[in-house]
């Protein structure tokens, strides 16, 4: 009837010679059960430890330098969309700008008229400010496909290189213009511009 009976060869579990332990969790459990050291391990399966599922999904201590950061976009936006585009700008997918910043816009009008007002008194073309582009070859053709005017290699704010119309009748004429942009890409620029007077 003493309670010590059999008591002193038991394990955690209480059984006689037992296998049972506690383990590094407080569980009192066979060594071979599969929750052994298990219930309070990380998911690194270190008892006790500190690494935990990040925003990415990635099993890591909180301190290693990848922690939320196997999933970061170009921005630094966990799971975000943004992407470094043609142009080498980090920008998300959906802007408008993407892959555009690089882009020269070349407006080119579609009528003139020689009258002395600026800027439409000659068939100028127009750029972005601070853009260094500059014009290759610039050709006009009347409705025959005779070469009217031509000049090459000028600045747009070469004035006096542009088409002012001098000695044609008015009508409709077709230009041919390359331009040339710092990143030596080539555009060809190709349609038709009409002469009022």
């Amino acid at each position: 009837d003493d309670p010590s009976f059999n008591m002193s060869c038991a394990d955690c579990m209480g059984v006689p010679n037992g296998t049972a332990l506690i383990d590094e969790c407080g569980e009192c459990l066979p060594l071979s059960s599969s929750n052994f050291n298990q219930s309070c391990a990380d998911c690194l399966g270190i008892p006790n430890g500190s690494a935990v599922i990040d925003d990415c999904g990635e099993c890591l201590e909180t301190t290693d330098p990848n922690f939320n950061g196997s999933c970061l976009d170009c921005l630094g936006v966990v799971n975000g969309s943004a992407v470094i585009d043609e142009c080498g700008e980090c920008l998300d997918i959906n802007d408008p700008l993407f892959n555009n910043t690089c882009i020269e816009n070349i407006f080119i009008p579609n009528v003139f008229s020689p009258n002395d007002v600026f800027p439409n008194n000659s068939f100028q073309l127009f750029k972005h400010l601070g853009s260094d582009a500059m014009i290759l070859s610039y050709s006009i053709y009347n409705r025959w496909g005779e070469l009217v005017y031509q000049a090459v290699d000028f600045e747009f704010e070469e004035s006096d290189k542009w088409w002012n119309g001098a000695g044609e009748p008015a009508a409709v004429y077709v230009y041919y213009i390359q331009v040339g942009f710092p990143s030596g890409d080539v555009e060809p620029y190709i349609g038709d511009i009409t002469l009022v007077k």
